[in-house]
């Protein structure tokens, strides 16, 4: 059964990477294995 606490703690299922969610829109890392995050929470796509 699917379990969005669960994976947001599997650092597997993140890349070996903190869970993050981008909120201006429905990305995450677990979704985009390429995700990055700046400092102050911006991902790289933003400014692609």
């Amino acid at each position: 059964m699917y379990n969005q606490q669960e994976l947001e703690k599997d650092l597997c299922a993140n890349c070996g990477r903190p869970y993050q969610l981008y909120g201006i829109s429905v990305m995450d890392n677990i979704a985009d294995a390429d995700m990055t995050f700046d400092d102050k929470g911006m991902y790289n796509y933003y400014f692609e």
